[in-house]
């Protein structure tokens, strides 16, 4: 039994006011990759040096956020409900790591090219929106606190998801048609497909994120969880 109950609450809202600010700190990464790799092809030095500064504070924001939900353990024994919901912090603080490396990486891959086709950096920057909408929209959604039902999750959120997989695999499709036929090394050519499947990683994890959520009211979720693949 918690130690008290005031005291936990208060500690989870502190560290709700964490995750989400690292969410939105992760959001704010890919919007601004996208914005600025919409406008040029190659990103000024200062704009990259903007995103890699931002993956150093997303891996802080991590670290800050892992010791804060330990102490809350240690100090206020949380029972089953409380336990689940730092459970799923914990999980969740991990996809938003891995989303804010991806953004660097992308940014590191497509910074190194020398040359992007026109058609090419088009498809990316459709990708690059659609993952952060997706993206945006998991995270309005638990902001709102809307996250723990059953019907959001089948109806808007897989829907949403099927939705840019698709979009993604027509992207990969239109990239591969147009990259093989050029005369462009092979090593360049898995950069860029590396770089895409980044981006199509940063919406699996947001889906990640909100499946996490579910967990909390919905202890055996994982074991009824369907296939996200269509």
């Amino acid at each position: 039994m918690a130690i008290n109950f005031d005291t936990l609450k208060a500690s989870e809202d502190n560290l709700r006011k964490m995750f989400l600010r690292f969410y939105n700190h992760v959001l704010q990464s890919q919007d601004y990759l996208y914005k600025k790799f919409q406008v040029s092809k190659k990103l000024t030095p200062l704009q990259y040096a903007h995103i890699i500064t931002n993956e150093k504070k997303a891996n802080k924001m991590e670290a800050q956020i892992l010791d804060e939900t330990s102490w809350i353990i240690s100090k206020d024994m949380p029972r089953a409900a409380h336990l689940r919901y730092l459970i799923a912090i914990i999980r969740s603080i991990k996809d938003l790591e891995r989303m804010a490396d991806f953004v660097e990486r992308v940014a590191t891959t497509l910074q190194n090219q020398k040359e992007i086709d026109n058609n090419i950096h088009r498809a990316i920057c459709r990708l690059m929106k659609g993952s952060y909408e997706f993206s945006k929209e998991i995270y309005r959604n638990i902001h709102s606190g809307a996250h723990q039902t059953r019907s959001y999750y089948l109806n808007r959120a897989t829907t949403m998801f099927y939705d840019f997989s698709a979009k993604y695999r027509a992207c990969f499709k239109e990239i591969g048609e147009k990259i093989f036929r050029s005369k462009k090394d092979i090593k360049t050519k898995i950069a860029i497909f590396t770089a895409i499947k980044h981006i199509e990683r940063n919406a699996d994890h947001a889906f990640n994120i909100l499946e996490n959520f579910m967990y909390i009211k919905e202890p055996n979720f994982y074991f009824g969880k369907e296939s996200r693949k269509r």
